[in-house]
């Protein structure tokens, strides 16, 4: 198990008609390559269209998110790439300057680019200097997108912008490159915004990204120093700023800056009116990593109350929930939790500790007590979310199959 945030390979976007697009990367034997396509419906996954990347993509650096305005269909992709600082050997690969690496996927870009496959715009946001030079600080210094973390971005149809967010290096007056957070905004043709922080709970490891039905954007944070907590944060899009931070779970394994957290972030759901809820997982106190899920009520007003809190699992030795813990509201009354289940400390024979064991996909209701559940071999990807069909009635996500297919699952939500 990482001790960083991962990317994750598939992404996607349920459209209005039904159908669904799916950004996915090819890792093969040959270079990763990545594709956009988009699938029949949630229940049908062939394909009924392929999206062309523009060129200007740079497919060899960091896929840090991918979202998409419907009503011109404008998609949006942000990906890190060597900066013009960079050297290469005579192999192409890009090496080391000053006994730093860090111009090798320096550059932080977002593209915006329509279904022909022509590029509307080639942003950077940050990370085009040469970031190997010591005893220069700052925010000049931004580099490094994704490093030792993830990236997500997400259209927001009220302002036309889209917000982005993820992990990043920056040199300090003690001449080190340390690790946080940068959120900030384009709007919908390219225009880089006064970023609302360049610097956001560090070390940063891990990003979750929701924009609530009440106009906030809400992260979720992962910090391993300062602070070393779980964090909901709630941002004003239209000014700009930052609101508050929740840090609604002290971490308690290792020590400030210690890069161990033992901990996997998982992700965060409105249930309505001011209500959120967080699934997370976690060594602390426990025989092994559990599930735990939290119910917060005055997320909106800053009125915060956790008004559920409890352990979902009880694993021992033999088995330990990590990677891909998720949470979606299901009606007015229940929640959808799922997690994927590994081989622990003391592995089953002919295993390793971080196997993949099975998946289990569970509605409770808001106090956490169990309604029903299922377990499936189908592992979830870490950062991908949960997310709603455009009518309402599904809870989606995609995976891979063993053979490399595309699988659409959903959930039924509509009658509960």
């Amino acid at each position: 198990m990482s001790n960083y945030g991962q990317d994750t390979p598939i992404d996607f976007y349920p459209n209005t008609n039904g159908t669904v697009d799916i950004f996915w990367q090819d890792r093969g034997e040959a270079a990763s390559s990545w594709n956009l396509t988009t699938h029949t419906s949630i229940t049908d996954a062939s394909i009924s269209a392929t999206i062309n990347l523009p060129s200007s993509i740079e497919q060899s650096g960091r896929f840090l998110g991918v979202s998409k305005k419907e009503s011109t269909n404008t998609y949006f992709l942000a990906y890190s790439a060597d900066n013009d600082f960079a050297v290469r050997d005579s192999n192409g690969n890009c090496e080391q300057v000053n006994g730093s690496s860090d111009n090798c996927n320096g550059a932080f870009w977002i593209t915006g680019f329509s279904t022909d496959g022509f590029s509307d715009f080639d942003t950077l946001i940050f990370g085009n200097v040469d970031l190997t030079v010591s005893g220069v600080h700052g925010e000049t210094t931004k580099g490094n997108p994704g490093q030792a973390s993830t990236g997500v971005l997400s259209y927001h149809e009220t302002t036309d912008k889209v917000v982005i967010y993820a992990g990043h290096k920056q040199r300090w007056s003690d001449d080190v490159r340390h690790q946080a957070v940068w959120l900030g905004t384009i709007d919908s043709v390219g225009t880089l915004d006064t970023a609302m922080s360049g610097w956001y709970s560090s070390h940063n490891f891990d990003q979750r990204i929701l924009l609530a039905s009440d106009d906030f954007i809400y992260t979720l944070a992962h910090g391993d120093a300062f602070p070393r907590s779980l964090q909901l944060g709630q941002w004003d899009i239209t000014a700009l700023s930052h609101n508050y931070t929740l840090e609604y779970y002290e971490i308690e394994n290792g020590s400030t800056g210690s890069n161990t957290t033992l901990t996997d972030t998982g992700t965060l759901a409105e249930l309505g009116s001011g209500v959120f809820a967080v699934a997370f997982a976690t060594e602390d106190n426990r025989d092994s990593r559990d599930v735990r899920l939290q119910v917060i009520s005055g997320v909106t007003s800053n009125t915060t109350n956790i008004d559920t809190d409890v352990w979902l699992t009880e694993y021992n030795n033999l088995r330990m929930a990590a990677n891909g813990i998720k949470v979606a509201s299901a009606g007015d009354e229940h929640i959808i939790v799922a997690w994927n289940a590994y081989q622990g400390s003391t592995p089953d024979n002919s295993t390793a500790t971080g196997d993949y064991v099975n998946t289990t996909i569970a509605l409770y209701d808001l106090t956490g007590e169990l309604v029903d559940s299922m377990t499936l071999d189908d592992q979830l990807l870490p950062t991908q979310p949960f997310r709603q069909s455009a009518d309402g009635n599904s809870v989606i996500w995609v995976t891979a199959s063993e053979n490399a297919e595309l699988i659409i699952h959903s959930i039924d939500i509509s009658a509960l």
